[in-house]
């Protein structure tokens, strides 16, 4: 369905929409274990963005920009992926979006964590929660906030205790996640496949 969309879009010339679909073929490319390559489509997207059209809101900028910080992490470029969380919270503090601002603080912290700077993560980490209940306090609704909350971006900001105490809670979600691939994945290339991009993401390895 995305690539029909996208294939309309460019026939169109339909900018936002266009952009709008970059950026969710963006999000999708940089999930780990994802083979599709990430480059040919952010430059795909600044090119459009480069051109003159109708104006673009932040939150396009902002979701490509945690994007590029997500895919930037998983290939273990923590300079880049530093640099775009932060693009991506400058961007959304200037729009006003706290959840998206809490979202960029999250990656920003699992950035400083990779890069060993546990003291600026756990400052960044509690700058985050602090940004995540304030957003989480403007919806009314108890069981949309519940699930707000649950959102797994935020699972980095809603980890208790220091940096060495959120990895050790990371590792036994991965354990969790194995277990419960190991209960439905009949296949055992996927299974292996699955298994082990689980296990790099909790080292960190690539």
């Amino acid at each position: 369905l995305l690539t029909r969309a996208l294939a309309g879009c460019r026939e169109r010339g339909k900018r936002r929409a266009w952009l709008m679909g970059l950026v969710i073929d963006m999000e999708r490319r940089s999930r780990p274990g994802c083979a599709d390559p990430f480059e040919q489509v952010r430059a795909e997207f600044d090119a459009v963005l480069g051109e003159e059209g109708e104006p673009v809101e932040p939150e396009i900028r902002i979701r490509a920009a945690l994007a590029s910080a997500a895919y930037e992490a998983a290939r273990g470029a923590t300079d880049a992926a530093r640099a775009h969380a932060m693009e991506a919270g400058t961007a959304a503090s200037a729009s006003g979006s706290l959840a998206f601002e809490a979202r960029a603080a999250a990656q920003l912290a699992a950035a400083l964590e990779r890069a060993g700077q546990e003291r600026e993560a756990d400052a960044v980490v509690e700058q985050g929660r602090r940004l995540l209940e304030r957003a989480a306090a403007r919806i009314a609704d108890d069981a949309v906030r519940a699930d707000f909350l649950d959102r797994p971006v935020y699972a980095g900001l809603r980890a208790s205790g220091s940096a060495g105490a959120r990895r050790s809670q990371t590792r036994l979600a991965t354990l969790y996640d194995m277990i419960r691939v190991l209960n439905s994945e009949p296949d055992a290339d996927g299974l292996l496949e699955t298994i082990l991009d689980l296990a790099l993401r909790a080292v960190d390895a690539e």
